[in-house]
């Protein structure tokens, strides 16, 4: 997900323009939440590392999560 915005890497199908954000909409979120929390923390600390990974290498973030818990 790192380079979701570089097209020619060829490393994920889905894709933004330079300087887009990817918004992941999680449906149902409490219920995943409620029955696999350490599923749940492990998806947002991962999203969490693909942004800051991405700061640190002098890039903006690329990943945005929205869900209704």
């Amino acid at each position: 997900m790192t380079r979701v915005d570089d097209v020619a890497s060829g490393l994920s199908s889905v894709t933004v323009d330079e300087g887009d954000l990817l918004t992941l909409q999680i449906e149902d979120a409490s219920s995943w939440a409620k029955n696999c929390p350490d599923v749940w923390a492990g998806f947002q600390e991962r999203a969490a590392f693909v942004n800051w990974r991405r700061i640190e290498q002098g890039d903006r973030a690329v990943l945005a999560l929205s869900y209704h818990v």
